[in-house]
């Protein structure tokens, strides 16, 4: 299956809201549940060029970081990145590591997800 990484169109809210209404993207954005497609249809018209959406085990994630650190790297010359990601989102905290960041800290009770406090961790990169 090829990856084609595009700018999100307004006309995309309909997908958009699909996949921001599944439990796993509820519980990763910490957004409300039941969102509605009018909700994303405007959230889509007002953003910039800088906007991008992903779906999960699909390698959509691994694309869009690689895309991330070439522009980090070749284009900006950035020499750390930081980011901050739940500590039960396995996949992500691998994804991570695989592309060279690594864990300087943990947050805790970083955010309330579910009726609860949930922590994350502080992850860098540094070249």
């Amino acid at each position: 299956m090829e990856i084609l990484i595009r700018r999100v169109e307004p006309g995309d809210y309909k997908a958009v809201q699909q996949v921001h209404a599944q439990p796993s993207a509820l519980r990763g954005t910490l957004q409300l549940p039941f969102p509605s497609e009018d909700m994303w249809k405007k959230r889509l018209e007002g953003l910039g060029e800088d906007s991008w959406r992903s779906w999960p085990a699909k390698g959509v994630g691994t694309a869009l970081m690689q895309a991330l650190l070439d522009l980090a790297d070749n284009w900006l010359n950035l020499s750390r990145l930081e980011l901050t990601v739940f500590t039960d989102n396995e996949a992500a905290v691998k994804l991570y590591q695989k592309l060279g960041f690594v864990i300087e800290g943990t947050h805790r009770k970083f955010a309330f997800r579910d009726g609860e406090y949930v922590d994350c961790y502080a992850m860098a990169r540094v070249r």
